[in-house]
Parts: C-alpha cells; structure tokens; sequence
C-alpha cells in the first residue's frame, strides 16, 4: 500500500487498527461467544463476564493500556524506515 498508493506509514498502521476495531466487535467477539466452551455461561468466550472484569479492575485496565501502547509503538517502529 505504501509503494503503490504512496500511503503515509502511520496511516497504514491507523487502518490496521481500525479494521482491527471493526472486525472484533462484528465478527470475533460473536462467534468466541456462540462457540461452545468452558467459560462463564458455557461459551468459548464470555465477552460481557470479560467486560465486567475490566471496569472493576484497575489492574486490568493498566495492562490493556500497556499493551495498546506497547503493540501501537511496535507497529509504528516496524513500518518506518
């Protein structure tokens, strides 16, 4: 994309990650909960169980923003020259 369309490399790495934003909610998250699994409730993945557990833990909060920072960070350095 970059070498054809001539793209900025942040906005490659802004499209990664909205595609990644829409994709999750519409796709991901409906089949891991709609798979059966040993999870709270019997699905694969209890995303509304997941979502509760991070509003009411500081701790979890902080480690998700680490990791969105730390994977943004990676994906910028990585595409740059």
């Amino acid at each position: 994309m970059m070498t054809v369309d001539n793209i900025p490399p942040l906005a490659v790495v802004g499209l990664e990650g909205m595609w990644g934003t829409v994709l999750m909610p519409i796709i991901v998250f409906p089949w891991a909960y709609i798979i059966p699994g040993s999870d709270y409730g019997g699905s694969f993945e209890n995303v509304f169980d997941s979502w509760e557990m991070v509003k009411n833990s500081s701790t979890v909060q902080m480690v998700l923003l680490g990791f969105f920072v730390t994977v943004a960070g990676y994906n910028v350095l990585s595409i740059c020259e």
